[in-house]
């Protein structure tokens, strides 16, 4: 019994997140990747800003953004997906002026 509650907790939750990457500013095509649940959204950044080869600087900064909102890095895309298998992200651009 013990063993068929625990397979049907993990049936909930999928294994893999299934990440979409939008860049409006790039003419690169989306990045995708299936990430485990607890990968957190600072782990998503760093390789969507490899798969559209751009870096922070002095004066750039980048972000994610979900539902038009500013992500936690800290936040885990199994957090950002709820109960669904996939999430779509967008990377903005920041630009400080100093």
């Amino acid at each position: 019994m013990e063993a068929a509650a625990i397979d049907q907790e993990h049936s909930k939750k999928p294994a893999h997140v299934r990440v979409t990457v939008t860049f409006p500013l790039a003419s690169k095509p989306p990045f995708h990747k299936d990430d485990p649940p607890d990968t957190t959204a600072a782990a998503v950044l760093v390789a969507a800003m490899a798969h559209f080869e751009v870096s922070d600087d002095e004066t750039t900064t980048y972000y994610l953004t979900h539902d038009h909102q500013k992500v936690d890095p800290n936040k885990t895309i199994g957090e950002l997906a709820g109960d669904k298998h996939a999430v779509k992200l967008t990377l903005a651009k920041e630009i400080t002026q100093g």
